[in-house]
């Protein structure tokens, strides 16, 4: 073993006490001025020279089915074309008129359009064949809607002509539209962000193949920093998910989905988080012409904002804002005009919103995430 010599011991003793006075020397000379006064202490390094990290938000704000029109078996009195000329008074702003505001200061609104806009009167046999008149792209407009998804079992109701009849006059009206092949990939503050939809009931039914490609396509060869899938699935008038819409939902945001809508039910049901990753299993009807009286569990139904964090460009989190809301701003009958709930109405939503979901609980004024 060395031995340790007194000269080194005193040798490190001295360089100590040397670095000590030194150190207070400075501390006294930086931290003083001349009359002993503090002062600011000078800056070695300018961190004003360095851009501070880039934090940005999207917005985006969705709502459920909107039938712009009716089935021409209802008759006509008391029915969306009716309504539009003689309670409205051919105002296509009246329909968004109460909850307009929703979607006015947003990146980006969308709706699941449930029927076609078409003059074409040749049906396919169904049961309920949904149309409105081409110039009702101008009630979207009016509610600051600029995409609609089409992949839905209404969007077929006058066949191929009717469906390219539908997205015609959407894109005349430079309305964006997605859905089936269609993927939408928009590019919002500089983010590129991908719509796609798909549905599980209809005469044009997706496969599971369908959306889990065009997802995983989507992050791996476009890559596109949000994807927000779109589905058209369950049970009408269920609360409760079915067991193909968990099992579609599971396998889009394992492919690669950063967020799952749904529709369909004509219902609220309850939401999920999933792999850390929010599920909103059916946002219920909105703008909806399809039934003037409907059940009362029909006239419950969602808002929801979806915001996408950012940092350096990179998504760093996800959070939502759930509005409750109710299709009809009458108790008595469908009015095709929706309102934001309040009081007694709003608590029972939520309560059934939080029955039935699965890892997620609403929490009033919350952003989540």
């Amino acid at each position: 073993m060395k031995k340790i010599r007194l000269i080194d011991l005193i040798d490190v003793g001295i360089l100590f006490v040397i670095s000590i006075v030194l150190l207070g020397i400075f501390i006294c000379n930086y931290m003083l001025d001349e009359e002993g006064n503090g002062i600011e202490p000078t800056i070695i390094v300018d961190l004003s020279k360095y851009p501070p990290l880039a934090k940005q938000t999207v917005e985006i704000t969705t709502a459920g089915d909107c039938t712009l029109g009716s089935d021409t078996n209802f008759g006509y009195n008391g029915q969306f074309d009716w309504w539009f000329k003689n309670k409205a008074d051919s105002n296509y702003g009246y329909f968004f008129d109460k909850v307009r505001y929703l979607f006015e200061n947003d990146d980006y609104s969308y709706v699941n359009l449930e029927g076609t806009l078409t003059t074409y009167n040749k049906k396919n046999e169904k049961t309920f064949n949904f149309k409105g008149d081409p110039s009702y792209v101008n009630i979207l407009l009016s509610g600051n809607i600029e995409g609609v998804n089409l992949a839905n079992n209404h969007s077929n109701d006058y066949g191929v002509i009717g469906y390219n009849d539908t997205k015609k006059y959407l894109k005349e009206a430079n309305i964006d539209y997605f859905g089936y092949d269609d993927i939408l990939i928009k590019e919002i503050k500089g983010k590129k962000i991908a719509f796609v939809g798909y549905t599980s009931v209809g005469l044009w039914t997706s496969k599971i193949d369908d959306f889990k490609n065009a997802i995983k396509k989507l992050k791996e060869e476009e890559k596109v920093s949000v994807v927000i899938a779109n589905f058209h699935w369950g049970i009408e008038y269920s609360h409760t998910m079915s067991d193909v819409e968990r099992k579609w939902a599971h396998i889009a945001i394992d492919s690669g989905a950063d967020i799952v809508i749904g529709s369909h039910p004509h219902c609220l049901q309850g939401m999920e988080v999933y792999n850390g990753k929010y599920i909103v299993y059916s946002l219920g009807n909105f703008v909806f012409g399809g039934n003037s009286s409907p059940r009362d569990i029909a006239y419950e139904c969602i808002v929801v904002k979806m915001f996408f964090d950012f940092v350096d460009d990179e998504l760093v989190n996800i959070r939502i804002k759930v509005i409750p809301c109710n299709i009809s701003s009458s108790k008595s009958r469908n009015n095709y005009q929706p309102i934001v709930v309040h009081g007694k109405d709003k608590e029972k939503l939520i309560n059934r919103i939080n029955k039935y979901s699965i890892n997620y609980k609403y929490n009033e004024g919350d952003f989540y995430g």
